[in-house]
């Protein structure tokens, strides 16, 4: 079954803000009171949580619930007018480790594009050393994944967004 734009959404918000305060999933799972599982297929987009658990999990990880709103709109729409995507993307940032004579060794962020093949994540694209500044690629990932734009764009989108 190929996720929803919202459950990659929540999905990603999750990730991001779990990892913002250093909690593994185990750590997460027992604060949230839920089955480690449970939050693995939350975070991989395999499970939408019901409304009291996304109260729980915005509440506990500190996410605006009102930031899923445009996403549940954006489905509605696409429902109303009998539009399916053919295929749905996601965009996580790459975090590597680099080493260069006059630096040393310095940490880079890079960005992975995967698809959804119905059944798992396949990694499609990857983009390398877009950035040192991981704040600029958390927020190019998140705007592709909300737009979901084909990995052919990706290339040139982050030569855009490039200073």
């Amino acid at each position: 079954m190929v996720p929803t734009k919202l459950q990659i959404v929540v999905s990603m918000a999750v990730v991001r803000a779990r990892e913002a305060v250093c909690w593994t999933q185990t750590e997460a799972s027992k604060r949230l009171k839920i089955p480690q599982p449970d939050l693995a297929r939350i975070e991989s987009a395999l499970l939408l949580p019901d409304f009291p658990l996304a109260v729980r999990l915005c509440e506990t990880l500190h996410i605006d619930l009102a930031s899923f709103y445009d996403c549940v709109e954006d489905e509605k729409f696409e429902e109303a007018n009998n539009r399916e995507a053919r295929h749905v993307y996601r965009y996580l940032p790459m975090r590597t480790l680099r080493f260069h004579p006059n630096l040393d060794r310095y940490i880079t962020f890079g960005i992975l594009a995967e698809v959804h093949t119905g059944q798992a994540w396949r990694a499609v694209m990857t983009v390398p050393d877009v950035s040192c500044d991981a704040g600029l690629v958390w927020q190019l990932t998140d705007r592709c994944t909300k737009g979901q734009l084909h990995p052919r764009q990706l290339s040139e989108v982050v030569l855009k967004e490039l200073p």
